[in-house]
């Protein structure tokens, strides 16, 4: 079951490289984790690198850990 993952995975890899889509969605997959590691929630709404959103899910309503 794993070699056929890994083979499914590395034909995908080859066929993206080969088309040269590869590094579009490489850029694409590093915006999305960027993206979601500036994403957090506090007391008094969502933060965005920084930036306080108000807003009425917070921490009140969801815990933080979540």
């Amino acid at each position: 079951m794993m070699t056929q993952t890994l083979a499914l995975l590395l034909d995908a890899y080859r066929e993206l490289n080969a088309k040269k889509m590869f590094w579009v969605v490489l850029i694409l997959s590093a915006l999305v984790v960027i993206a979601f590691a500036g994403t957090g929630i506090n007391e008094r709404g969502i933060t965005m690198f920084g930036m306080q959103f108000q807003s009425e899910l917070n921490t009140t309503i969801i815990p933080k850990a979540t």
